[in-house]
């Protein structure tokens, strides 16, 4: 006694359908890991971009500081008084060097927006992943819930799609 074909059609389509519907999800879901791990390293290097202008602009005050120091030195050595052109030229000096530290924190933050678009862009990218899985399994479903009732309704007469 044996199995009729449409019957063995029809679990043999339930069977593919559902493999295929793991499939589909474990590789989505493997897409939308990949994408999640790229948003935090991107998360991770603005912190980085960050903290690194942050030191950049730290060390040109304190090079800042030093030169005006030496500045002083030099014109206490040399008897000139801090007034008039010698304390404009100093004063000038600190001034382009606070500006060149803020150039720097700006370009921090700058990559560090930068990168933070980068993780929203691969979290978005993530959630586009998860949800086409979810669709192309359900795709799948009823795909394969069609054949199988194709086959057992029709017999060896169904051509499917």
């Amino acid at each position: 006694m044996g199995l009729e074909p449409a019957v063995v059609m029809a679990v043999a389509t339930a069977v593919s359908t559902a493999v295929s519907i793991g499939a589909t999800i474990y590789a989505t879901q493997q897409q939308a890991a990949a994408a999640d791990r790229q948003a935090d390293i991107a998360r991770v290097q603005g912190e980085q971009a960050q903290l690194a202008a942050e030191a950049e602009a730290e060390d040109r005050r304190r090079r800042s500081r030093y030169l005006l120091g030496q500045q002083l030195a030099a014109a206490g050595m040399s008897g000139v008084a801090l007034e008039g052109s010698p304390l404009l030229a100093m004063v000038e000096s600190g001034v382009q060097e606070n500006l060149e530290a803020r150039r720097i924190l700006y370009k921090g933050r700058l990559g560090a927006v930068g990168a933070a678009s980068d993780a929203a862009l691969a979290e978005a990218q993530a959630e586009t992943y998860r949800t086409s899985g979810y669709i192309q399994a359900g795709t799948s479903l009823l795909r394969g819930g069609t054949q199988a009732y194709g086959y057992k309704t029709y017999g060896s007469q169904w051509k499917g799609w």
